[in-house]
Formats: structure tokens, sequence, C-alpha cells
């Protein structure tokens, strides 16, 4: 697809530096969006599950369930944690199913259960990490 700012102006100094600001622009933003989320930590929790917090500058602030999805695998029981940030939600997973994830996984946020078009990237799940 052509970018209509690109295009109309196509051949034109002024076109071209508008298309260059406008592609790094966008880069930056991406680029910016991987930067603000991040898995906290992986936490051994009580009764033999897992704690995985994740952070966000964006925070956790809709009415729709959220779910943390490791690879193909969906998970939905959350809570803020004690201090009360909405940055950051923990998800708690059970032994079973943390064992059915594995290391290198795709870790993403959304609202709501399905294939997750709005979802934020949190990187890759290292389970190494765990107690850590």
């Amino acid at each position: 697809m052509t970018n209509p700012i690109c295009s109309s102006r196509r051949g034109s100094v002024l076109g071209a530096l508008a298309c260059a600001i406008l592609i790094s622009g966008t880069m930056m933003l991406a680029q910016q969006d991987a930067a603000l989320n991040s898995i906290q930590s992986i936490k051994t929790a009580q009764a033999g599950g897992v704690d995985i917090a994740i952070t966000s500058t964006t925070g956790f602030l809709q009415s729709d369930v959220p779910v943390l999805r490791i690879g193909d695998q969906e998970f939905m029981i959350s809570r803020y944690p004690e201090d009360g940030s909405a940055n950051t939600l923990i998800f708690t997973l059970t032994a079973e199913e943390f064992d059915r994830t594995r290391t290198g996984d795709k870790v993403t946020f959304q609202y709501g259960r399905g294939d997750g078009r709005n979802h934020r990237d949190f990187g890759l799940l290292d389970k190494t990490r765990r107690d850590k």
C-alpha cells in the first residue's frame, strides 16, 4: 500500500523529506512501543504456581478481561500489585501451565480472548529468569 503523503509529492524534494520524516517517525513509535513493555519478574507463587509480573508505561485500565498470551496459551487470572500500580499486572499460572510454556515463546497482553489483534508485545519468555 502506498502512503498518500509519499505518493502525492512523488518526485519532489519536499515529498521525499515528508516520506523520510513519516517513515522515521513510524519506526520510532514501533521502537518506543517495544521499550515500554517488559516482563518484570517470574516468581514461584504460593501453592506451587508461578507469578509473571508485566509492566507497561501505558497502564492496564480497561474493563475487558486482561489476557496474557504465552505462545498459543491464554492466562486470565491476574491482579494488581500490593502498591496498587495500574502499570503492573501479575498473572498467576499453575505449575502445570508454566511447565507447558517454553523459553522463547512470544509473550503478549491483550484485553479479551481470541486472536489478539490489539495486543501489546512483551518479548520472549525466558524461563531461566524464574526466582532471579
